[in-house]
């Protein structure tokens, strides 16, 4: 559980935010490059001083301006993960696990074993990949048993096979470590796959947060094109091993999802651009697509002159994008009923 309010002045630019999250999973602190999510992690880390403020970490007060309270890095319990490892050259990977006073010893053989680091532990630093020293990283951080633990962007420096390598592990540390994560990226691919909790920060300022599923569309969450995401977490109903097709359900009703193995897990996170659907004003028949919703327009929203997002409400709510001619020519206004055809629906997870 996390709860800051806090304010950081630099010149022109200014940290003004306030958010709180009781997820013991993962919440992510998304924005684009220099909106202010580095100074936000360095505050409540303690490596950067707050103007003014206060921070809860499950419930235990570690600043707070009006009572001069301040705990020192040290004290405050959090385990930091970032962009590079920062493994010590000169020390193999056993010694640097094991570095620091708090080092809980007794949880090696564990910690190591839930990262695959095993057969690493008698190599340098400099024999490792960037996903393996990012593991040992993480390693480190979890046995000196902090109460939450801080990752800002620690793959953003890894290839995408290495990042796809790591997001695994990263996704599994609250269960399997009794520990809650706080994690930035401006990654919507990471968002996607990690967040239990998302706060969405700009120009300093907090835009908006929520948990996911549906409420994805409400946050605003683009994809790295510009393109407009409806996100889902969807329950498996069943896999069709004849034509390669999951059946799962949500809170728009049925949704289709062509995956060429099934799913590894009864909960699967479900993405939908909204260039990828289409409105009729009457129930489609005799076509291809499965995936067919009746809703209602909730807002309309002009986005670059030519287009237009059509907000739905089908149960959950998903987004189209019409040409604004076909937006006219169909009349579309909030109230209406449509029909929603999804071409394409990509499983995260």
């Amino acid at each position: 559980m996390i709860d800051v309010k806090l304010k950081k002045r630099f010149g022109t630019f200014n940290v003004d935010v306030e958010f709180s999250s009781d997820s013991m999973g993962i919440t992510v602190l998304a924005g684009p490059s220099g909106s202010g999510k580095t100074t936000i992690i360095n505050m409540i880390s303690g490596l950067l001083a707050p103007d003014e403020g206060r921070i809860f970490i499950n419930n235990r007060l570690l600043f707070d301006s009006g009572k001069r309270i301040n705990y020192p890095v040290e004290k405050r319990g959090c385990g930091y993960i970032f962009q590079e490892g920062r493994l010590f050259p000169h020390m193999n990977v056993k010694r640097n696990l094991l570095y620091g006073r708090h080092s809980d010893h007794s949880r090696l053989k564990e910690t190591v074993s839930l990262l695959g680091i095993g057969h690493l532990l008698d190599r340098m630093p400099a024999k490792l990949s960037g996903g393996e020293k990012q593991r040992v990283a993480i390693g480190r951080a979890l046995l000196m048993r902090p109460q939450i633990l801080l990752m800002d962007e620690p793959l953003a420096s890894l290839d995408t096979e290495r990042k796809e390598e790591l997001i695994t592990y990263i996704d599994r540390l609250p269960e399997q470590f009794g520990i809650p994560v706080f994690y930035v990226t401006h990654s919507v691919h990471e968002i996607l796959r990690l967040s239990d909790m998302l706060i969405r920060v700009d120009k300093g300022r907090v835009e908006s947060s929520g948990k996911p599923g549906g409420e994805y569309h409400g946050l605003g969450l683009y994809d790295g094109n510009g393109g407009y995401l409806s996100v889902f977490d969807c329950g498996i109903k069943s896999y069709d091993d004849e034509f390669k097709v999951i059946t799962a359900k949500f809170h728009g009703g049925i949704l289709r999802i062509l995956s060429a193995a099934p799913p590894e897990e009864q909960v699967i996170r479900a993405a939908i651009k909204a260039s990828d659907v289409t409105i009729s004003l009457n129930k489609p028949e005799n076509i291809s697509s499965t995936n067919i919703f009746k809703g209602k327009i909730k807002s309309i929203e002009e986005t670059d002159g030519l287009r237009i997002l059509v907000h739905c409400d089908i149960g959950a709510p998903l987004a189209a994008q019409v040409s604004k001619a076909s937006a006219a020519r169909l009349g579309l206004k909030p109230g209406k009923t449509v029909y929603l055809l999804v071409k394409v629906v990509s499983m995260i997870c």
